[in-house]
């Protein structure tokens, strides 16, 4: 596990090294708008090295920085609003209570950030890089965070509420009891994360992969998912009322006393899932396959069975009075 995580930081550092050579060659015009920016003098050395290490309180409202390095800095209480950071490098830098409401901060590097009430209230985050940040009291409501690659980060809490999470790549993350109602997840792959407790209300999700990840618990209510892998998650508790799944793996998948209660399920898969207790009561069930899955004690009151795969066996163990008919089911066992 230690060897993936130095892997993916000797990629951010190296990411950081190349724009930080790209800024020795910024224009003599731009350098000195930097530098009337800073106010003290000049802002980075010919190496790329930022001289001036304490901004904080400063202005940058609506300026253009991109590319710059501000690696390692304080940038606390900074006022970044509306300002352009294409690009730059923000590792290790001090951001608490800084300022990046419409910020456009996309491809920014902002690993080992410390980024403690920090505000990217609908910020352009698109292709940015976290790794190993705290982000449990950040503000990232309404940010677009498409493509972006969150690694060992903790977002535990946070109201991510209509947040843009397309195409998002979040390894051992922690997002318990976070809001994602009404966001974005297409393609988005979560796997090997905690999000217990937490809500997806109403989000849609398309070829999104979140195998092994931990959802017990989650409230995921009319939401929309098709082609997506829940492969060796564990959604027990978990709520689905109402919800839609196209084309959805469940191999293995831990979903003890889960709640699909009128849910409304096309050619998933099920295959070998724990689903001891779990509901689905009224719930439309065209093409599922159970093959090998524990249902002892499940309920399929109401359900519409006609084309589930379920066997001899399996019908024994479960409470039904569904749309399949008394007669298909004797003739079944």
């Amino acid at each position: 596990m230690w060897a993936f995580f130095n892997k993916i930081k000797d990629k951010n550092d190296s990411v950081e090294a190349a724009a930080i050579d790209g800024q020795k060659n910024q224009s003599g015009a731009v350098v000195k708008k930097i530098q009337k920016l800073f106010v003290r003098g000049p802002s980075h050395t010919e190496d790329g090295q930022l001289l001036i290490q304490d901004l904080s309180n400063r202005e940058f409202q609506r300026e253009n920085l991109n590319g710059f390095s501000f690696s390692k800095a304080t940038l606390t209480g900074a006022n970044f609003y509306y300002a352009q950071l294409e690009n730059t490098i923000l590792s290790k830098t001090d951001l608490t209570d800084t300022n990046f409401e419409q910020a456009k901060i996309c491809g920014a590097v902002l690993h080992d950030a410390i980024t403690v009430n920090t505000c990217f209230k609908s910020a352009d985050l698109s292709a940015s890089r976290f790794f190993n940040n705290d982000l449990k009291s950040a503000n990232l409501e309404g940010a677009d965070l498409k493509a972006a690659e969150l690694l060992n980060c903790d977002l535990s809490n946070l109201n991510l509420t209509t947040t843009n999470l397309d195409k998002v790549v979040a390894t051992c993350i922690q997002a318990n009891g976070s809001k994602f109602d009404g966001a974005t997840l297409n393609q988005a792959r979560i796997k090997n994360s905690g999000l217990r407790r937490s809500s997806m209300f109403s989000v849609i999700g398309r070829e999104c992969d979140f195998e092994k990840s931990r959802m017990n618990d989650i409230d995921c209510q009319q939401a929309e998912f098709s082609d997506t892998s829940f492969i060796k998650s564990d959604i027990r508790s978990g709520r689905f009322n109402k919800s839609t799944f196209l084309k959805c793996d469940f191999t293995d998948a831990i979903g003890v006393e889960a709640d699909f209660t009128r849910a409304r399920l096309y050619r998933s898969n099920f295959t070998k899932a724990n689903l001891r207790g779990a509901k689905f009561i009224g719930a439309k069930l065209d093409g599922v396959d159970f093959t090998g899955a524990d249902l002892v004690g499940a309920d399929f009151t109401d359900a519409d069975l006609d084309k589930a795969i379920l066997s001899p066996e399996q019908l024994k163990t479960i409470k039904i009075n569904s749309t399949l008919s008394q007669r298909e089911v004797e003739s079944s066992l």
